[in-house]
Order: structure tokens, then sequence, then C-alpha cells
């Protein structure tokens, strides 16, 4: 017969393994909330994905981004930028950029909670994938 105490201990082992790396996550997002700046080192990319963000929120084309773009023929497409950017970040921004604006401190926040949730995600997938497996291991992937 078990001893209360050792099924007691077996159990709390169990459930520190199955939550640290939600909680490693968490202190991850938390130290960098903790070491963020004021600004932003506002590249071009950047704009682009918040001007397209809002062009998605009011139905303007992907497209208008209030700038004449010369496209030199002679250069070659390597050094070229492109008309679009990809469309999954604004597709993201889209809600925030309107409510919002263009306050770069709530994108920052935004950015972590984006984040945060996808390491979540990803610790609950590799929980899923391997069942299987020794918590250890599956830790030490992750």
């Amino acid at each position: 017969m078990d001893h209360p105490k050792v099924r007691d201990s077996s159990g709390l082992r169990n459930l520190l393994f199955e939550t640290m790396p939600f909680l490693l996550s968490a202190v991850i997002v938390f130290y960098l909330y903790v070491g963020l700046g004021n600004g932003h080192m506002f590249n071009e990319d950047y704009a682009v994905y918040l001007q397209q963000a809002w062009n998605i929120a009011h139905h303007v084309p992907m497209t208008n981004m209030g700038v004449v773009q010369y496209v030199d023929p002679h250069l070659p497409l390597l050094f070229q930028s492109p008309l679009t950017y990809p469309p999954l970040l604004p597709l993201l921004y889209a809600i925030p950029v309107d409510r919002v604006g263009f306050d770069v401190e709530f994108f920052k926040v935004l950015q972590l909670g984006i984040l945060l949730g996808g390491l979540c995600l990803f610790c609950y997938a590799m929980r899923c994938v391997n069942g299987n497996l020794s918590r250890l291991r599956s830790l030490f992937l992750y």
C-alpha cells in the first residue's frame, strides 16, 4: 500500500512539470515587459504594417500607402521595395489601429500578448503531442 505523502508529492511534482512551461513563458514575457523602453525604432517596415492595418480597417486598398512610388526599371528587383507586404500582421493590427490609433506603446504590449499566447499555445501543443513521452523531455524540447 502506498503511503499518502508519497502520492501527494508525486502529484505535486506532476503538476509542477505540467505547468512549468507556462510559468516560464509568463516569466519571459514579464521580463520583456519590464525592459520595454520609451519609443520605438520606427523603421519603414513597421510604418508600412501600421498603414496597411489602417487601410484594412477603413476599406482602402492595401497598395494605397499615401506616397507615390517610383520604380526604376533599371534597378534589379532585389533592390526595389515591394508594393505591398504580407497581410497577416496588418490583419492582426487592423482592429486595434481602428480603435486606438497609432499608439506605439499599446502595440508593444499587444506584441508581448501575442508572444505569450503563442508560447502558451506551443506549450499546450507540445504537451498534447508528447503525451506518451516523459514530461521532462517535452520540457527540454520547449
